[in-house]
């Protein structure tokens, strides 16, 4: 599932004959593979949908599957736990619902994601030093965090639900620089959400930070390094074209 930059993976044990039996299981043990092939079993099991993230210390960041029921495997919650050599596995706990999800961490082991509140609903999140904060987005919409740098700076995406986005959106465009916009080969994407950029308590719409706003595109980021490069996927030319993405902070300014 992902790998850090001394060569170690971390992904799931998923048995060659999974899926051709009844009541199987729906989670699998997490472990970690070294460059020259050692592996640890990291105490937890997750989903196949689930994502996992190593940093470069090795810590580990995932969602755990936690079964309600022996005899109907498929019965449980997802908890967003983190993972190290020292402390073990980690619950980090949810916004007051049953379940959360964690999608990737920093070298700094903060963690993001998303989680149910008590109503239900899901809100995107940052954990860091033991405590997990709801990240705020436009019009209390849905939504998850899905990558961190070790700057902080978060991106994820949120449910539009028909309604504009707020004028704070459009000032806070002013504040940036100018970015370069460059379309980079094809993919395809649903198109159901709109996606920000969050950084100390204050959202930004990703589609306002690029220069060529008149073509009517719509981003939707997946990652972003400590350069505040973010890459992803999107609609272009009015909508009219599916293709993948850079941008890039010009003049190497940052957020």
């Amino acid at each position: 599932r992902d790998i850090n930059d001394s060569g170690v993976a971390v992904g799931l044990i998923i048995p060659a004959t999974w899926g051709t039996m009844p009541n199987e299981p729906v989670a699998f043990p997490v472990l970690i593979r070294g460059p020259t092939g050692e592996t640890t079993d990291l105490g937890f099991v997750s989903t196949t949908g689930g994502d996992l993230s190593i940093n470069r210390k090795g810590e580990v960041a995932g969602t755990r599957w936690i079964s309600k029921n022996k005899f109907h495997p498929d019965r449980g919650v997802n908890r967003a736990c983190l993972w190290s050599a020292t402390r073990g596995v980690i619950d980090l706990g949810t916004l007051g619902g049953d379940q959360s999800w964690a999608t990737d961490l920093n070298d700094h082991a903060a963690v993001v994601g998303y989680s149910h509140l008590t109503n239900g609903s899901i809100h995107p999140f940052i954990w860091k030093e033991g405590e997990m904060k709801r990240l705020a987005t436009p019009n209390n919409g849905e939504g998850g965090a899905r990558a961190i740098n070790n700057r902080g700076e978060v991106i994820g995406d949120y449910t539009l639900g028909g309604i504009q986005a707020p004028k704070s959106f459009r000032q806070l465009e002013k504040k940036f620089q100018r970015w370069a916009f460059e379309g980079l080969g094809w993919d395809y994407f649903p198109g159901q959400h709109r996606y920000f950029l969050w950084k100390e308590g204050v959202s930004i719409k990703v589609d306002t930070l690029h220069e060529d706003k008149a073509s009517g595109h719509i981003l939707i980021p997946t990652d972003i390094n400590d350069q505040g490069e973010i890459v992803g996927s999107g609609l272009f030319s009015h909508q009219k074209e599916e293709g993948v993405f850079l941008l890039t902070p010009a003049q190497e300014d940052h957020w």
